[in-house]
């Protein structure tokens, strides 16, 4: 009865007393965490469109005077024009308050600020979310630091993909990459409770989640995200399919810290 109305559900109920409903959300998460060759040619499209928007973003649309929301808005017209349907969502985070929503704010643009866009396209009914990171002007080595670590974890784990892999093994992974690169969750209780990956497809967040809590055994055509976060940087994410031996990283940014000329 997923998604049925209560009114129709009592109808059915009244008409065929003797009949046993079950409940088979467990059967369709599962079938909806295996993706099909062709669920795959789709979310590859998806990244792929997010990919050259994004770029196209970071070449020259950012501009002094622009706001936050100028941002998510421009980057929703490049998604269109680079063939998407439509996007997932559009989080332009940065070190200033409140920035993480969908919400954007009519605030200004700073020099010095490094600049997460976190974004993805839908392609057909399919999309996946991932970020890559700008700073406006001239990036500091605190900056250049927090982002080679956060890419140094996301590999680690990322290196460990392969079916029979459990998303709690996952975890386990990634916080302890995040200790040997000496730096600070940006969520504490994601060390514990948290997340740092899930699954992606028709949705931008899938079961299963890459959490101590979450036992799910990694199978072929599995896809999901690796998701580490730093504290005073963010979180760094690739999205993946899991293979016969291994995984395809299916997102295709340049990793590159962008500098943007900015006033």
């Amino acid at each position: 009865r997923m998604g049925m109305p209560v009114g129709d559900y009592q109808k059915i109920v009244v008409a065929f007393p003797d009949v046993e409903f079950v409940d088979a959300a467990d059967i369709i998460v599962k079938l909806r965490m295996v993706k099909s060759s062709e669920e795959l040619v789709y979310i590859r499209k998806a990244a792929g469109i997010t990919a050259r928007a994004r770029q196209r973003l970071f070449d020259g649309e950012i501009k002094l005077g622009m706001t936050e929301r100028d941002v998510a808005r421009t980057f929703k017209r490049l998604i269109l024009e680079e063939g998407g349907d439509r996007t997932s969502f559009v989080f332009i985070h940065n070190e200033l308050p409140g920035s993480k929503n969908q919400f954007h704010y009519e605030r200004p643009l700073k020099k010095g600020t490094m600049l997460a866009v976190d974004a993805g396209a839908y392609y057909w009914q399919y999309t996946l979310d991932y970020p890559r990171f700008a700073v406006l002007g001239k990036a500091t080595d605190k900056q250049k630091r927090l982002h080679a670590a956060a890419k140094w974890v996301n590999q680690q784990m990322a290196d460990a993909l392969r079916p029979g892999l459990t998303c709690s093994e996952l975890h386990f992974i990634g916080a302890k990459a995040l200790e040997d690169a000496g730096v600070e969750v940006n969520f504490p209780e994601r060390l514990t409770k948290g997340r740092m990956g899930h699954g992606q497809g028709m949705l931008l967040t899938e079961p299963p989640s890459v959490s101590p809590r979450d036992h799910t055994v990694l199978e072929e055509g599995m896809v999901l995200s690796t998701e580490p976060g730093i504290k005073g940087f963010g979180s760094w994410e690739e999205v993946h399919v899991i293979t016969e031996n291994g995984y395809e990283q299916l997102t295709t940014d340049p990793d590159a810290l962008r500098e943007i000329p900015f006033g």
